[in-house]
C-alpha cells in the first residue's frame, strides 16, 4: 500500500503541480531547503539509470525512481547501500508485476 501510495503522488499529485521532470519532482520531495536535494538527485539518477532532465512518463519511469527513493529514504548509510539495492530491485519487481510492466534490467 505504502509504494502504492508513492507511486500515487508521484504521478498523478506532482505532475499536476508542474513536476514532470526527475529532478523536479525530487527538489519538490526534498526540497533544497531540508536536504542535500543535489545529492538525492545524484543517487536517484544512478540507481534508476534516468538522467536530471529525464521527463517521467511511464509507470516503469516512475517504479524504478521510486525504488531508488526508498534506498535513499531508508537511511541506511552510504556504505551498506549497495547490500540495499537488492530492495529497490525487489520494489521494482513488485511494482513491475503488479502492473505487468517488463522486468527490470540491471
Amino acid at each position: 500500500m505504502c509504494r502504492r501510495a508513492g507511486l500515487y503522488l508521484l504521478m498523478r499529485s506532482y505532475r499536476r503541480a508542474g513536476c514532470v521532470t526527475l529532478e523536479e519532482i525530487i527538489k519538490r520531495w526534498a526540497p533544497p531547503t531540508e536536504n542535500n536535494t543535489t545529492a538525492y538527485v545524484d543517487y536517484v539518477c544512478k540507481r534508476s539509470g534516468l538522467q536530471r532532465g529525464f521527463t517521467l512518463r511511464f509507470l516503469s519511469d516512475f517504479a524504478s525512481v521510486l525504488a531508488a527513493m526508498e534506498i535513499m529514504e531508508i537511511g541506511v548509510p552510504a556504505s551498506k547501500r549497495e547490500e540495499y539495492y537488492a530492495t529497490a530491485k525487489d520494489s521494482y519487481m513488485y511494482i513491475a508485476n503488479h502492473f505487468n510492466l517488463k522486468p527490470y534490467e540491471s
